[in-house]
């Protein structure tokens, strides 16, 4: 229903207003695409990918355990080991 009505409202776009009325709109969007993704998405060129589960949870070499996500209970809210990190974040800043 989209792409049939589409056809239509562009056929009449240009019938109206000429064939700048397409391409404005598609040209000012990839120029605003172009532009958040230069200023708002990180580089990573040179930088290693994660290659195991431990490194994109956030393990690094100190022996520090990453904290897992873990399922909410109805009961009790957060799993123990959890809420003892929070804590812990919570002391330090």
């Amino acid at each position: 229903m989209g792409a049939i009505a589409a056809s239509y409202i562009s056929m009449w776009l240009v019938d109206c207003f000429g064939k700048l009325a397409m391409i404005l709109p598609f040209a000012s969007l990839a120029l605003l695409a172009a532009f958040v993704t230069l200023v708002f998405l990180p580089e990573t060129k040179g930088l290693p990918l994660p290659e195991t589960i431990e490194e994109v949870e956030g393990a690094d070499g100190e022996g520090r355990k990453p904290l897992e996500m873990q399922p909410l209970s109805a009961a009790g809210g957060a799993s123990p080991e959890l809420k003892a990190a929070g804590e812990k974040g919570e002391k330090s800043s």
